[in-house]
């Protein structure tokens, strides 16, 4: 903890050649509670102006232990953090002075000639004339400040200061291109010179290079005054020139075109995709002069620049549906949808001309990555590209090569085929065997613990965690023969134990779905009995015509007897032929409402009587219509329905009166 007296006012002595030391003393000494007190003492005197006219005498007089002093006092200076004496520190009359005090460290064995090099080796390239001279200055002050910052003062600064300057060389940046875009012509002349300029010559590289400055210190504006600039350009023809730039033999200025590319992607997609739909509205136009042509052209490129891993975020910036979403207007879906069109169908077809075994192996992993994002985000149009030519059978192949970064690329988008969780990509594998390769591959690998392994033991945990029916079958079917012989994990067998829980559990379900549709069709025939329809043998009897040539059914019925007696109950329908019925009862005729009790021997039981009520003419009475009462001899007879047709001729009464009980209904 700090003493008493460290919070004590520190009072600065008059600043002469005399007290030069003591004064570098106590500002390198300085507490940092004491800063913003010693920083208003100096701010309220004419400190600075006598520092900066002891620094010219010193210099003069050569006096080398003294400028070290002022060094000491410079650096003090700069580290108290405070805006306004930084800001007479920057000021354009004091800049270099201020340069010149931090020449002379005395960490260095030599004194450090800063201001030669930004007088002789440091040249402003005035790309397009600038005007205004305020402009300029601002761009100079600028530039020094930040020399300052990386170049004299890279260790000295702590995060505060280094922020502070950070935060004013932005705002000047701010201020400059304000000023810039406040010049009707200056943009104009920008992009005349660059269509007029030799693509060979170094204007034209210097041009590339101040579009991508203006480019990058977009980011520091408002979003309103970003995009008011970003549209000011497109029409201008700031994509034109892109495409121009990409076209390039340097991979240096084709990295700029790409940081061209970039800014406007931060700032919004859809300015981009707006001009690459507006080319293709365009009739009679070159290939070459198409900016997505150009751009896939890039991708497949082999370089050892960058270019194309740049090139890869472009298209996932570009192709990202989130973006899209954010599009406003009522026709933001259907200019999503062209755009979708346009893209699957002319453009990225390309890729699949490097999805070969000999293809270059970084192309071939940045192309599996983006076709590994488009398989996540989309949805529709990833799945017709992926039919229409064969993908999956294609990448499965790459399995094959023998750099393992390329089969790594290959199983990653498998994984995300197989992630995805549907039927569409599970057929898709199980049709063409993709997993054979990667079988293959993780059984050539043996038992080494590496990224292979892992990742196929991963993908096959997963179908199981995630019980994916389909591939477990297909794994289980094709690849058991291999994987049963792997012992030093659990999963492969687990995944066979989950395949014979599945058929299991399919055989169950079929087999209750058959009881189901059992007990559905013995409900409806029931119901139908009940509700007094017939079946089809019924209705075809019925429909029949009477092979004796008789008058009527009911004619017919008349000559059909019940006989009923302890041997059991017979139906005669004529010429010999009876038909045997249960139980024992009295003997009726056909047609009418009859009581049957059970006679001869064993006639105690009350069991089997009842009453039968036939309303059918047809000669097999079989009318599902029967009340038994089991259980009350005395139970009141039951009157016949309305509707029920009573037969009481003469053999009816003559069989009641022989059974013992006549009544007559």
């Amino acid at each position: 903890l700090a003493t008493s007296s460290s919070f004590q006012r520190v009072e600065l002595p008059e600043l002469e050649a005399g007290t030069l030391e003591e004064v570098a003393r106590i500002l390198s000494d300085l507490h940092p509670c004491h800063r913003e007190g010693c920083a208003a003492q100096i701010r309220s005197t004419d400190f600075l102006k006598k520092l900066g006219e002891l620094f010219h005498m010193l210099e003069d007089l050569e006096d080398e232990e003294g400028l070290r002093h002022v060094n000491a006092v410079m650096k003090a200076l700069v580290m108290l953090n405070d805006m306004q004496i930084l800001e007479v520190l920057f000021d354009d009359s004091a800049i270099t002075d201020t340069i010149g005090m931090l020449e002379y460290d005395p960490s260095f064995p030599e004194k450090q000639n800063h201001r030669e090099t930004l007088r002789t080796k440091m040249k402003f390239k005035e790309v397009i004339p600038i005007r205004r001279e305020d402009v300029l200055s601002k761009i100079h002050q600028t530039f020094k400040i930040s020399y300052i910052k990386d170049m004299i003062l890279p260790i000295v600064l702590d995060d505060a200061t280094f922020g502070t300057l950070s935060s004013i060389i932005l705002y000047n940046n701010v201020e400059i291109l304000q000023a810039l875009a406040s010049d009707p012509g200056f943009f104009q002349n920008l992009f005349s010179k660059m269509r007029a300029a030799d693509r060979e010559g170094q204007d034209w590289a210097n041009l590339v290079e101040f579009v991508r400055e203006l480019c990058d210190h977009t980011k520091h504006l408002q979003v309103h005054q970003r995009h008011q600039f970003f549209v000011h350009l497109v029409k201008l023809g700031l994509f034109d020139m892109t495409c121009a730039i990409l076209q390039d033999e340097s991979d240096t200025l084709r990295l700029k075109g790409m940081d061209v590319l970039m800014s406007t992607l931060q700032h919004d997609p859809a300015m981009l995709r707006e001009f690459l739909m507006h080319q293709e509205n365009k009739e009679q136009r070159k290939q070459g002069e198409y900016l997505m042509s150009t751009i896939m052209d890039t991708l497949l490129l082999e370089s050892h620049s960058g270019l194309q891993e740049q090139i890869s975020d472009v298209l996932r910036m570009l192709l990202d549906p989130e973006s899209l979403q954010q599009t406003g207007g009522a026709g933001g879906k259907d200019n999503k949808n062209e755009f979708w069109d346009v893209f699957y169908q002319n453009y990225f077809g390309k890729v699949l001309a490097v999805l070969t075994p000999d293809s270059n192996p970084c192309t071939l992993v940045l192309v599996l990555d983006l076709l590994c994002f488009c398989v996540h985000v989309h949805s529709m149009w990833i799945k017709y590209f992926v039919l229409r030519n064969k993908l999956v059978d294609k990448v499965a192949r790459l399995m094959q090569r023998a750099e393992k970064v390329v089969v790594l690329a290959a199983l990653r988008l498998i994984r995300a085929c197989v992630g995805l969780k549907d039927e569409f990509y599970h057929n898709q594998i199980t049709s063409c065997n993709a997993l054979a390769p990667v079988v293959e591959a993780f059984l050539a690998n043996g038992e080494r613990y590496n990224m292979l392994n892992s990742a196929v033991l991963e993908l096959f945990e997963f179908m199981k965690k995630e019980n994916l029916k389909v591939l477990i079958k297909y794994s289980v079917e094709r690849f058991w023969g291999d994987l049963c012989k792997i012992e030093y994990v659990q999963c492969f067998k687990q995944l066979k134990l989950k395949h014979e829980q599945n058929v299991n559990n399919e055989s169950m379900r079929v087999e209750g779905e058959e009881r189901t549709v059992m007990a559905e069709l013995r409900l409806t025939r029931l119901r139908k009995r009940r509700d007094g329809s017939m079946d089809k043998e019924e209705e075809d009897y019925f429909e029949s015509e009477d092979d004796d040539g008789g008058d009527s059914s009911v004619a017919n019925a008349r000559g059909v007897l019940m006989t009923v007696g302890g041997g059991g109950m017979d139906l005669d329908l004529g010429h010999g032929q009876k038909i045997p019925l249960s139980p024992p009862g009295e003997a009726v005729g056909a047609g009418g409402l009859v009581r049957f009790q059970e006679v001869g021997p064993g006639a105690s039981s009350p069991r089997m009587q009842g009453t039968v009520l036939l309303t059918s003419p047809s000669p097999l009475v079989l009318n599902p219509l029967v009340d038994y009462d089991l259980n009350d001899d005395d139970s009141p007879e039951q009157a016949p329905r309305a509707n029920d047709v009573m037969y009481t001729n003469a053999e009816n009464k003559a069989a009641n009166r022989a059974g013992g009980e006549s009544k007559d209904p």
